[in-house]
């Protein structure tokens, strides 16, 4: 539900920019590390609780050496059973084996990762961060400048998990200043009148 939110929120943003949404592996890995950080403990005890499962409550505890007399004696009983269950049963265990994780760069992109920076170039980032300080910042900035410092943190691969959680804290914050602050869009702002 989250990561569906975030989806959401995503192509409305894109929506609103004009542009088309793409999503691809990378951005729905962070989009489900920040999403998977939402959800509670009681969420997940829930959803073993709706399956079926037998989940007790903290209070109820019961021992390790009770636990394993209990697994024991379930796992006598379902050897005697020849209809038990293989996990290898199951179609969902392998259902994205098929799956592509990844994508082939082209000639130029290749050529272009390795080419060293001109001269002209430099010029031109530093004209450009000069702008950045003299207009107001927006929030589409603030995420863009947090999608750099992802990929500065791929890049040099000193990811860590201290790190990601940082940065879906920012990427969360940067959401509530989002909902707090955005004024919501009347029909007349669509047409010129």
């Amino acid at each position: 539900m989250h990561y569906r939110k975030e989806v959401v929120r995503r192509y409305l943003a894109d929506i609103e920019l004009q542009k088309p949404t793409q999503i691809d592996v990378l951005q729905a890995m962070w989009m489900i590390s920040k999403t998977w950080n939402k959800v509670t403990e009681r969420t997940i005890t829930n959803c073993f609780k709706k399956s079926g499962f037998k989940c007790e409550d903290e209070d109820n505890d019961v021992p390790l050496a009770e636990l394993v007399k209990i697994w024991q004696a379930t796992s006598a009983n379902e050897e005697e059973d020849s209809t038990s269950i293989q996990l290898t049963d199951f179609e969902f265990v392998s259902f994205d084996d098929d799956l592509a994780v990844c994508g082939e760069l082209t000639d130029d992109d290749i050529v272009t990762s390795v080419l060293p920076v001109c001269k002209g170039e430099e010029e031109e980032s530093e004209e450009e961060e000069n702008e950045i300080e003299e207009r107001e910042l927006t929030i589409n900035d603030a995420r863009r400048a947090l999608n750099v410092m992802k990929s500065v943190f791929l890049q040099k691969n000193v990811l860590s998990e201290g790190i990601v959680t940082s940065i879906n804290e920012l990427d969360c914050a940067l959401d509530f200043i989002a909902i707090t602050t955005s004024k919501q869009t009347t029909i007349y702002d669509f047409f010129s009148v």
